[in-house]
């Protein structure tokens, strides 16, 4: 990764991903990838502030002991996002999908703070609850529209977000009864828009594939990924394999990261188009999982196939 070299905490990043999407429910799921993404500003915010690459914004911002978490996301998302990057995911359909959804998202702290009803809550609370969501659809809307606005705007919803998933819904009132069920919505919602955010800020590993076995340039499943074959490069995983039945299989351990294992790195924009034709495929022995891997003086983050222990 051009921000961190750090395997322990790469690790820790997919091990949270991994999680996720073993997950049945969407506020379990995006749960675990708010995890990984807080890694995942702490390291590039530790890496801009040692390498002078912070905004005059967020440089103030820090000065001032006032560089927030939300500061934090937005600053980390804003700087590594290519322009062509943020336009695409301000275009794509899951974000539209934010724009457009009602009732407006509120926040559950501006709620407890006011002793709110859950059976009766006011349009005047309505609309301070759900400032930051307008924001967005505004910042959208204007004339004046600035793609990097519009991504500190959603960053900003998307932490809210999160934030309400740690609160409990209990009110004066008692319990919110549709909070769970709000909740499961909202994240079902975001959980696309999130996982591309997390797939940019991690170099894009699900355009890559990691391949030790049959798959192999010349191996006897290699015409399986022909198609997608045309960025080839040799790499290292670690881990340990095992011969069952003839088949190799790989289990990534982080007890043995001095044990590296030569694998072919397949990079391809495509690729996420093909995982479940290549699950299928695999079948139910193996199991696909983002790993580290070693691509010459870099820690990247890729798909392999694991072997499936049930």
């Amino acid at each position: 990764m051009i921000y961190t070299n750090d395997f322990k905490a790469l690790t820790d990043i997919v091990h949270y991903l991994n999680r996720a999407e073993n997950e049945k429910y969407f506020v379990d799921k995006c749960e675990k990838m708010f995890s990984s993404l807080e890694s995942i500003i702490g390291l590039y915010i530790d890496y801009a502030i040692k390498e002078n690459k912070l905004s005059d914004f967020a440089k103030k911002q820090l000065e001032a002991n006032r560089l927030s978490i939300n500061n934090k996301f937005s600053e980390t998302v804003n700087s590594i996002l290519k322009n062509s990057e943020k336009s695409n995911l301000i275009n794509s359909k899951s974000f539209k999908e934010i724009i457009f959804y009602t009732p407006l998202i509120m926040s559950d702290a501006v709620l407890e703070h006011k002793r709110y009803n859950p059976d009766d809550i006011s349009e005047e609370l309505r609309e301070k609850a759900s400032i930051t969501h307008k924001r967005l659809i505004d910042n959208y809307n204007s004339p004046r529209r600035r793609d990097d606005i519009i991504i500190t705007s959603l960053c900003k919803l998307l932490y809210e977000v999160r934030s309400n998933m740690k609160h409990c819904g209990k009110t004066p009132y008692g319990p919110d009864q549709d909070k769970s069920k709000r909740d499961e919505e909202i994240c079902k919602l975001i959980h696309p828009t999130l996982s591309e955010i997390i797939n940019i800020v991690l170099e894009k590993p699900n355009d890559k594939l990691l391949l030790y076995g049959t798959l192999k340039t010349g191996k006897s499943n290699s015409s399986i990924l022909d198609n997608y074959r045309n960025n080839v490069k040799n790499v290292s995983i670690w881990g340990f394999i095992e011969m069952e039945n003839n088949l190799p299989y790989y289990t990534f351990s982080i007890s043995s990261s001095q044990n590296e294992i030569q694998a072919e790195l397949i990079y391809n924009n495509d690729l996420n188009t093909h995982f479940d034709k290549l699950d299928e495929f695999e079948g139910t022995t193996y199991r696909r999982i983002k790993v580290p891997f070693k691509n010459e003086n870099q820690v990247e983050i890729g798909h392999v196939y694991e072997k499936n222990v049930v």
